[in-house]
C-alpha cells in the first residue's frame, strides 16, 4: 500500500468550496429577504382587504369614511351609554370610540393573559361585560372590575341584562352573577347543545338576554329559558334549526339561516320571516347583523345596509367602494358605524407562486453552475431535510384545513405554496454547506494499536462480551485498535485460522447521542471483490458483486459468519474465484481497501465531492488465494 499525490484531488476541491461559500453568502440572505417580502406583501394585501370600521351620516346621503385609530381589525360593534365599543382581532383589544378619540383596553387593564374576549361581549345600558380567560370583566361607565368565574371552563360566552349577567361555559354550566353573588345551573340534562368543543370557537353557541328576563341560547337549535325552565323555540310549530342569531331590533330577536330571515318576539309567542330574495340577496349570501338605527330595523349584508319600511326592505346605505358587504351596523351620535368586509384579491395572492417558481428555478440552476456540481441539486435533499420541511408544512396544512381556520384557507394556500417554493434554494445551499463541512471532517482511517488503559469502559465491556464467540469459531485475536483520532472509533480484530476472513468487533460514537456497536467479517477475493457481512441494519442498495456490504440484522456472531461464508461460496462457484489469505500485518490494508471501495460508490452516486482514499493504492501480490 502506498500513497500518490493527485493535483486534481488537491486543487479542484478548494475551488469548489470557494464557489459554494460564495453562493451561500449571496443566495441564502437573498431568498430569506424574498420570503420576508412575500410575507409582508401578503399580510398587507390580506389586512387591507379584510375588515375596516367605517362611518356614514344617518341621513343616508353622505359617503362612507374610514375610522382611524382602532387597533387591529374590528370583529364586533355595540353601543353602551352612547359610546361605540369594538372588539378587535390580530391586535386583540376592547376599544371605546367617541368624540374623535379611541381608548384601547388590553390585558394590563383586565389582569388576564388575553387582551380581548374570544367571543362576543355583552352590553346593558352603560355597562359592558366580557368573558376573558377565567375572568368576567365589567365596565360600569367609569371603571373596570374583574371577577373570577367560579370553576371556570376552557371557553365562555356571556349575556347581560339590567339586573343580571350570565356566563355559559363549554362544560354546559350556566353561571349567573346577580346581587353580588354567583349561582350555577347545569343545562346539559335539558339542552344538549349547551356544551361544545372549546377548540372550535366558530361553532360556539350564542347566549342572548331578551330584555324581559328571558335568556336565549342559539346553537344547533334555539332554546328559551325563563324562570329556570328551558324549552325549544318553535315559531309556527316549526323548530328553528341551522340558524344564527344576528341581533335584536323592534323588541324582536332575529335569526338568519336557510335562506330566510326570521324574527321572534321576546315571549316567543309571535314570529315572522322574510326570504332572502326580499332583501335582494342570493344563494349563499348571509345577513351579518340586524339592529335598530333611528327607530328603524336595519339589516347589514352584501351590498350594504337595508332598512325595513312598511314590510319592504330598501337599500339605504350601499357598501363603501370596494367593499363586498357590511358585517355589522350600529348607530350613535347621529352617525352609523359599520364593519365593512372587503373581498380578498385571491388571484393577486396566487401571482406570487409563479414568481417564486421562476426565482427558485433560476437559483437552483445557478447553484449547480456556480458551485461546479455534476449532479442535480435536488439530490442533496435527503430524507431528513424533507422530514424537517414536513415538520413545518404539515402542521400549517392541518391548521389551514381545520374547522376554525377553513374560512381563510384560500388566503393561506397561495402564500404558503410560494413560501415553500422560495424555501427550496436556501435549503439546498445549506444542505450543500453542511455536506461540504462534513467532508472536511472525514478522517482517513489510520490503525493505531490501543493499550489496555486507553480503552473506554464501554468499549472494553463490548469487546469482552463478544470476544469469546470469535475464539469459539477458531479466530485468533490480532489486537485492539483506534481507527480515528478526532472521533471515537475502536475495533478488536481477529483472523481466521486459514487467514481468509478478518473479523471485527466495532464500537463507534459519531455523536453524543448516537453509538454504533456491531460484529462483522470481511474478505477480499483474488479478483479484488470485497465482501463485508455485519449484524448492523443497513439500507438495501443495488448489488454489483464487486463491493458488497451484507447485512444480517440482529444476528449472532455465528449466524453472521455463516452468512459470510455462504456468499463467499456462491462467488467461488459463480466467478471461479477464492478469498485471499492474509496475515496479521494485512488487517489494516484490507480495512482501508474496503473504505476506498465504499467511498467510491458514494462519489459515484453524487453523495460526496471526492473520495478521500483516491491517493491510496493497494498491492495484494504477497497474499495467496485459499485452496478452492
Amino acid at each position: 500500500m502506498n500513497r500518490q499525490d493527485s493535483e486534481d484531488g488537491q486543487e479542484r476541491h478548494p475551488v469548489h468550496r470557494r464557489r459554494l461559500y460564495a453562493a451561500a453568502v449571496v443566495l441564502v440572505p437573498t431568498f430569506l429577504a424574498l420570503m420576508a417580502a412575500l410575507a409582508a406583501v401578503s399580510l398587507f394585501v390580506i389586512l387591507r382587504a379584510h375588515t375596516r370600521l367605517v362611518q356614514v351620516g344617518a341621513d343616508g346621503t353622505a359617503e362612507w369614511q374610514s375610522v382611524d385609530g382602532l387597533p387591529g381589525m374590528p370583529r364586533q360593534l355595540a353601543v353602551a351609554d352612547g359610546s361605540l365599543w369594538a372588539s378587535t382581532r390580530l391586535r386583540g383589544s376592547l376599544a371605546r370610540y367617541g368624540d374623535g378619540r379611541c381608548e384601547v383596553f388590553r390585558r394590563e387593564t383586565f389582569g388576564t393573559e388575553a387582551s380581548s374576549p374570544r367571543h362576543e361581549f355583552a352590553v346593558a345600558g352603560s355597562h359592558l361585560w366580557a368573558a376573558i380567560d377565567d375572568r368576567l370583566v365589567h365596565f360600569d361607565g367609569r371603571q373596570w372590575q374583574s371577577l373570577t368565574i367560579p370553576n371556570a371552563a376552557a371557553d365562555h360566552i356571556v349575556a347581560a341584562d339590567q339586573g343580571a349577567t350570565w356566563v355559559l361555559g363549554n362544560d354546559g354550566i350556566l353561571r349567573t352573577w346577580s346581587a353580588e353573588r354567583w349561582e350555577t345551573f347545569d343545562l346539559r340534562p335539558t339542552v344538549v347543545e349547551a356544551a361544545w368543543d372549546s377548540d372550535k370557537a366558530f361553532f360556539a353557541p350564542r347566549l342572548v338576554a331578551a330584555g324581559d328576563g328571558s335568556l336565549w341560547l342559539c346553537a344547533k337549535s334555539v332554546w328559551r329559558g325563563h324562570g329556570g325552565a328551558w324549552s325549544p323555540v318553535r315559531p309556527a310549530n316549526e323548530p328553528l334549526g341551522d340558524v344564527e342569531f344576528v341581533g335584536q331590533a323592534d323588541g324582536k330577536l332575529w335569526f338568519d339561516g336557510e335562506n330566510r330571515l326570521t324574527w321572534v318576539n321576546a315571549d316567543a309567542a309571535n314570529s315572522g320571516r322574510f326570504l332572502h330574495e326580499a332583501l335582494g340577496l342570493e344563494g349563499r349570501d348571509r345577513i351579518g347583523s340586524v339592529s335598530d338605527i333611528g327607530g328603524q330595523v336595519c339589516a347589514a349584508a352584501r351590498g350594504g345596509i337595508r332598512v325595513l319600511d312598511g314590510g319592504r326592505w330598501e337599500l339605504k346605505w350601499p357598501t363603501p367602494p370596494g367593499a363586498a358587504r357590511c358585517e355589522t351596523a350600529v348607530a350613535t351620535h347621529g352617525g352609523v358605524y359599520a364593519i365593512a368586509v372587503y373581498a380578498t384579491p385571491i388571484p393577486l395572492l396566487w401571482l406570487g407562486l409563479p414568481v417564486a417558481a421562476v426565482l427558485s428555478g433560476a437559483a437552483l440552476w445557478g447553484i449547480r453552475r456556480l458551485a461546479g456540481l455534476r449532479q442535480s441539486p435536488w439530490t442533496l435533499l435527503r430524507r431528513r431535510h424533507l422530514a424537517a420541511l414536513a415538520l413545518v408544512v404539515v402542521p400549517a396544512v392541518v391548521a389551514a384545513v381545520s374547522e376554525t381556520s377553513r374560512p381563510i384557507l384560500l388566503m393561506i394556500a397561495p402564500v404558503a405554496a410560494a413560501g415553500v417554493v422560495l424555501a427550496v434554494p436556501p435549503l439546498v445551499i445549506v444542505a450543500m454547506v453542511f455536506r461540504e463541512s462534513a467532508e472536511r471532517t472525514v478522517e482517513i482511517i489510520r490503525f493505531r494499536s490501543l493499550a489496555a488503559a486507553e480503552r473506554p469502559t464501554a468499549v472494553r465491556e463490548w469487546f469482552e462480551q463478544n470476544a469469546p464467540a470469535y475464539e469459539a469459531l477458531g479466530f485468533r485475536c490480532v489486537g485492539d485498535f483506534r481507527l480515528k483520532e478526532r472521533s471515537e472509533h475502536f475495533v478488536r480484530c481477529f483472523l481466521s485460522s486459514e487467514g481468509d476472513i478478518i473479523g471485527e468487533i466495532a464500537w463507534a460514537r459519531s455523536a453524543p447521542w448516537r453509538t454504533t456497536r456491531c460484529c462483522c467479517f470481511s474478505s477480499v477475493t483474488e479478483d479484488l471483490r470485497y465482501l463485508e457481512t455485519g449484524n448492523l441494519p443497513l439500507p438495501q442498495k443495488e448489488d454489483d458483486d464487486r463491493f458488497v456490504l451484507q447485512s444480517v440484522p440482529a444476528a449472532t456472531v455465528e449466524e453472521t459468519l455463516a452468512a459470510h461464508r455462504r456468499r463467499l461460496a456462491r462467488w467461488a462457484e459463480q466467478y471461479q474465484t477464492a478469498p485471499l489469505c492474509f496475515g496479521e500485518q494485512d488487517v489494516e490494508k484490507v480495512n482501508l481497501f474496503g473504505q476506498k471501495q465504499c467511498y467510491a460508490r458514494l462519489k459515484a452516486r453524487g453523495l460526496i465531492a471526492r473520495n478521500p482514499y483516491d491517493d491510496v493504492t493497494f498491492d495484494f501480490a504477497a497474499a495467496q488465494a485459499s485452496i478452492r
